[in-house]
């Protein structure tokens, strides 16, 4: 994801359009077939990982990613506000790639271990 919004931050109808496809926003740029491949496969490893874990309660997933977005917000202040309103019709664009890219960084940066685990499960969760 990260090396995804990377490639298509210099448009933000492409990078807004590719997170949220569902808004029929489409910019310019493309992402190029390494990463697509890239994209699947991570696609493949959420989807087998949601299927064989529980979900996570709302509590469990705040307690993990509060150290995530706590970091988030020393970094990058009140423009991480735009990620409580990101599918918005009147979100401005680019600054709402540049906080999911910097979101995805965060994760990183605290490990692939429980954080993004639990943001991935929370997203997928039915409820």
């Amino acid at each position: 994801m990260v090396k995804a919004l990377r490639e298509l931050q210099g448009d933000a109808d492409a990078c807004y359009g590719f997170m949220f496809p569902d808004t029929g926003i489409v910019g310019h740029a493309r992402l190029s077939s390494a990463t697509e491949r890239e994209m699947l496969a991570a696609m493949v490893t959420v989807v087998r990982a949601a299927r064989e874990s529980a979900y996570p309660s709302p509590s469990s997933v705040d307690r993990e990613l509060e150290p995530v977005i706590r970091g988030l917000v020393a970094k990058h202040g009140s423009d991480v506000e735009v990620l409580d309103a990101i599918t918005s019709p009147t979100v401005d664009r680019g600054k709402a790639c540049r906080m999911s890219l910097a979101l995805y960084e965060e994760l990183l940066e605290h490990g692939e271990g429980r954080a993004v685990r639990a943001l991935f499960m929370r997203a997928a969760s039915p409820a």
